[in-house]
């Protein structure tokens, strides 16, 4: 088998090319091997030792993307193609082979480095509080997409041996179909930059969107789609652009500013309303239970606006409360369910089950004092 390999014409065509012609490829051959022992066993690993040795979260971001370890391959590889160039000429289509796979070597390499760079960036920018919450997914998606269409023509041109500028303007004429291929991460990225521009969306925030059934917390915002973890623990998944397109509640301002809104009332039995007496009011207002109505200079005149007062100046009190916004007690259309009693205000706590128990905790309260008024709540029979 040896023999017949040594009498091919391929071999033979190899051997004389490297030992009996005057083209320098021994150099070529040399300088890359030369190249990858000093770049695989020198440099990289003496990166990777000191990133062990300082274990810094920016060194460690950039190693464990391989970002060097891409770029020394893209740099071999242009290196190669470099030397190449300069000895291939027409009559040595083995050499103009390998030049073309070094170059599409060295532009694979350089898509890889190029993703490896777009993910350190924003691993980068994520530990920065400044930026944590902007989009990245989504804006790593459309970079990577934007790098994948450009490798593509690129390495279209290097096989067909036409420029590239030829391919883009030829883009043109089926511009029609790469809109319709594309439509969705076209219309994904215009949504995504006008999200991240206007400060709509980021991950962790809590959002309702009836129409398609999400209430819950966004857990990523990708290129095309925005993934919603619900309050039930069921996932919903949402085109990006419905939400430039259309509405949606969002609940940061909520979170950041912690304040949550409390708006809730009870059914006051009407036939128990009525005219208070001087000495029925002083009673009640020196009760022990009741005593922020003592500091309280009422103007009452029925048991249920004493009722009022006294749950508005109590609410003002209560340390969960935020009495530097809107705080009121007041009283709705009366109804066949009995005179709603309205309690609006803000809590201080905005985590679910703490707000939860707040509320629990104000209203048990209210209702437990409403009968020292001399009022019922309206129950059906």
């Amino acid at each position: 088998m040896m023999h017949y390999f040594r009498d091919n014409d391929l071999y033979q065509h190899l051997h004389d090319m490297v030992w009996n012609s005057d083209i320098p490829v021994l150099r070529v051959i040399a300088i890359f091997i030369l190249l990858h022992c000093v770049a695989h066993y020198l440099v990289l690993p003496y990166l990777d030792r000191k990133v062990a040795r300082k274990k810094t979260s920016k060194l460690t971001i950039i190693t464990h993307h391989h970002f060097f370890h891409r770029m020394v391959l893209t740099l071999q590889g242009a290196v190669l193609a470099a030397q190449l160039s300069f000895i291939v000429n027409p009559h040595h289509e083995i050499l103009a082979w390998i030049l073309t796979g070094a170059r599409i070597w060295t532009l694979t390499f350089a898509l890889l480095a190029f993703y490896a760079f777009i993910d350190v960036i924003c691993d980068l920018l994520k530990t920065n509080l400044q930026f944590k919450g902007l989009p990245y997914h989504g804006l790593q998606q459309s970079l990577k997409l934007v790098g994948a269409v450009i490798y593509i023509i690129l390495l279209i041109s290097l096989l067909v041996d036409k420029s590239p500028l030829i391919l883009f303007s030829g883009l043109s004429a089926i511009a029609a179909v790469l809109l319709l291929v594309f439509k969705d991460p076209l219309l994904g990225l215009v949504a995504g930059i006008q999200l991240a521009a206007n400060d709509m969306l980021q991950p962790g925030d809590w959002i309702e969107l009836d129409s398609l059934g999400a209430n819950g917390s966004v857990q990523d915002i990708g290129l095309t789609t925005v993934k919603v973890l619900n309050f039930d623990n069921t996932i919903t998944t949402i085109p990006t652009y419905t939400l430039v397109s259309g509405s949606f509640k969002n609940w940061r301002y909520m979170v950041e500013h912690g304040a949550r809104r409390i708006q809730r009332t009870i059914n006051v039995d009407i036939a128990t309303v009525r005219i208070l007496s001087p000495e029925g009011k002083q009673a009640i207002v020196n009760h022990g239970a009741l005593a922020p109505l003592m500091a309280a200079d009422s103007a009452a005149e029925t048991n249920i606006e004493l009722f009022q007062e006294y749950a508005k100046a109590w609410l003002a009190q209560h340390p969960a409360i935020r009495t530097d916004m809107t705080l009121m007690v007041r009283q709705l259309q009366s109804t066949t369910y009995g005179l709603p009693v309205e309690f609006y205000a803000f809590a201080s706590q905005t985590e679910w089950i703490a707000f939860e128990k707040l509320q629990s905790a104000i209203f048990s309260h209210l209702m437990g004092v409403i009968s020292l008024f001399d009022l019922k709540i309206h129950q059906l029979s």
